[in-house]
C-alpha cells in the first residue's frame, strides 16, 4: 500500500521501527504502515544494543537538532547537536546537525570512552569490524579504532556529479569504488581481518547496488542484473537486462537491488519502476507505480527491508526536492498481490481560495477523517503539495507558481470529537509548517518577501463552521 506523507531524505532504525526524516520532521514505519510518531516519540526515543542504550532527543532545548545520551553500565555520556547514524558493537557514530562541525561525523566508543572526530568533508561513515570507512566527494579514508588513517583511496573517476563512490561488503572484504560511467573502474579492496588493502580490481562495470540472496551475491550496473563471481568480479554473469527508462541518455539515475527472502527487486528512480526477479534472473509479475507517483531514491537511501516488509520511498511527480511524498510497503514475496499499489485514502479533503486585499488570495484546506493521526498526516501531505505548487521558495529556485498568492493559509481538521486530535499530531503539522518556512525550503508569498501564515482549526464533523482555533502562526509559536 502507498501511505501519503512527505518526501523523506533519510532513515534510521530505532528498535522495531524505521524512522524517516523530512529535514527534521519524522515519520515512522512499523509493521509495514507509515504513521506520525506517538506522543513523546518525537522528543525522545531509545535504541538498545548489546547491553548499552542511546537516548535520542529529536530537538534539544535550543532547537538545534538532536541530542544523544549514551549509557553503558554506570557510564553516561551526552552529545549535543547530533543524531545517530550507527549504534552497536561498542560504537555510536553520529552526524553533527548544526554548529561549527555541522554535517561532519564523530564516533564514540562506549566501552572505553574513546572519541574519534571525522571532520573531513564526509558524506557518510560506514563501520565494519573495527574500521571506519569515510566517504568523501572523491575519496575514501579508512580509519582504525584509534582514529589513525590506514588507507586513503582515490575515487575521482566519477564522470557524473550525481554518481557517489560506493561501498559494498562481500563475504569478509570491503569493496570501495569511485562511481562514474567510464570504463576501467577501480575497485579498492580492504580486508578488515588483515587490516590492510588487497590488490585492486579493474573492470568496466559500475556496481550500482549489491545484495546477498541465499549463498550468492547479485548486483546491478546501469544495464544488467548479474550473479557475482567473487573470485573474479569482472567475469560475473549477466542474468537479465534491466527495463530501459524512456528518453534516458547515459545516466539512468539511482537504482537499488535487494532481496526479501522470496524475490530480487530492482527499483529505479529515473525509470520509475520496481521489477521483481527470481534468482535466475527471470522477471516476475510486477505492478506499475500509479500515475502521479514516482520512486524516490537518493544515493543508497530510499529502500529498506524490515520486519518482513519491503519499504520504498516515493514522491509526487512534478514536485521539488522537499515536496510531498510517501511510503510504499508490501509483505515479502507478495509484490504481485492485488492492492499493493492501492493508495491509502482519508474520508475527504478539498481546498478553496481565501479572498484577500488587492485581488490577492490565500488558500483554505479542509480534511476530514475519524482518525486524528490519519487526518493530520494526510492534511500535512496535501498542505505541502499545495504550497509547493503555488509558492516561491529557496529550494525551488524562487519559482512563482501563482503570482497573486498572498501566503495566507488555513487548515480545517474535521473529526467527530476534539480529543481525536492529540497534541502530538497537531504539533506534527506545526513542525512541518515551521520547516516549510525555514531554510533550506523557505516558502514565501508570491512577492518573494512576506512569510507564510497558518491557522489550524478543529471542526466537529456535524457542524458547518470551524468551532475552535487551535493554532495561529502569527500569534503563538506552538500549542
Amino acid at each position: 500500500m502507498i501511505f501519503p506523507g512527505l518526501r523523506y531524505l533519510g532513515s534510521f532504525e530505532a528498535n522495531d521501527s524505521l524512522v524517516f526524516t523530512y529535514v527534521d520532521v519524522p515519520g515512522i514505519v512499523r509493521s509495514g504502515a507509515l504513521s506520525i510518531p506517538e506522543p513523546g516519540f518525537i522528543k525522545e526515543y531509545e535504541i538498545l544494543k548489546d547491553g548499552a542504550s542511546v537516548q535520542v532527543d529529536w530537538h534539544d532545548e535550543n532547537q538545534d537538532g538532536g541530542r544523544c545520551k549514551v549509557s553503558f553500565g554506570e557510564r553516561v555520556k551526552t552529545f549535543d547537536r547530533c543524531l545517530p547514524e550507527h549504534f552497536g558493537n561498542g560504537w555510536l557514530v553520529a552526524r553533527y546537525t548544526s554548529g561549527e562541525h555541522a554535517h561532519s561525523f564523530f564516533a564514540y566508543n562506549y566501552l572505553n570512552e574513546n572519541i574519534i572526530q571525522f571532520l573531513e568533508n564526509a558524506r557518510r561513515v560506514c563501520v565494519r569490524d573495527g574500521f571506519f570507512f569515510v566517504e568523501g566527494c572523491d575519496s575514501w579514508n579508512v580509519h582504525d579504532e584509534s582514529g589513525s588513517i590506514v588507507a586513503s583511496l582515490d575515487a575521482s573517476d566519477a564522470s557524473c556529479f550525481l554518481e557517489r563512490p560506493y561501498y559494498h561488503v562481500i563475504d569478509n572484504l570491503v569493496f570501495m569504488g569511485g562511481g562514474g560511467l567510464g570504463d576501467n573502474k577501480i575497485l579498492h579492496v580492504f580486508s578488515p581481518e588483515e587490516g590492510r588493502l588487497l590488490k585492486s580490481v579493474t573492470w568496466s562495470n559500475h556496481i550500482n547496488s549489491l545484495t546477498k540472496a541465499g549463498e550468492d551475491y547479485y548486483f546491478i550496473d546501469h544495464q544488467h542484473l548479474y550473479r557475482l563471481n567473487p573470485a573474479a568480479p569482472e567475469n560475473s554473469k549477466a542474468l537479465a537486462t534491466l527495463p530501459a527508462p524512456s528518453g534516458v541518455s547515459a545516466w539512468r539515475g539511482y537504482e537499488q537491488l535487494w532481496w526479501d527472502g522470496h524475490c530480487l527487486y530492482v527499483a529505479s528512480f529515473r525509470g520509475n519502476f520496481i521489477q521483481a526477479y527470481d534468482l535466475d534472473g527471470n522477471p516476475l509479475p510486477s505492478p506499475s507505480i500509479p500515475k502521479g507517483w514516482q520512486v524516490f531514491l537518493y544515493g543508497d537511501s530510499g529502500v529498506s527491508f524490515m520486519a518482513n516488509f519491503n519499504i520504498v520511498c516515493l514522491h509526487e511527480e512534478g514536485t521539488f526536492a522537499t515536496g510531498p511524498g510517501g511510503i510504499l510497503t508490501w509483505k515479502a514475496g507478495q509484490f504481485a498481490d492485488p492492492g499493493v499499489m492501492e493508495i491509502e485514502h482519508i474520508q475527504g479533503w478539498s481546498f478553496e481560495p481565501i479572498t484577500g486585499k488587492k485581488n490577492k488570495y490565500g488558500y483554505r484546506v479542509r480534511a476530514s477523517d475519524p482518525s486524528g493521526e490519519h487526518l493530520d498526516r494526510h492534511a500535512g501531505h496535501h498542505l505541502l503539495a499545495l504550497v509547493d505548487r503555488v509558492a516561491p521558495g529557496t529550494i525551488n529556485g524562487a519559482r512563482i507558481g501563482e503570482k497573486d498568492f498572498n501566503g495566507v493559509l488555513e487548515l480545517i481538521l474535521i473529526t467527530p470529537q476534539r480529543d481525536f486530535l492529540e497534541a502530538s499530531h497537531v504539533q506534527y503539522l506545526i513542525d512541518l509548517f515551521g520547516q516549510m518556512c525555514r531554510m533550506p525550503i523557505n516558502y514565501r508569498s508570491s512577492n518573494n518577501r512576506d512569510r507564510l501564515s497558518l491557522k489550524i482549526f478543529w471542526q466537529n464533523v456535524n457542524d458547518g463552521e470551524a468551532t475552535e482555533l487551535i493554532y495561529d502562526s502569527t500569534a503563538m509559536p506552538s500549542i
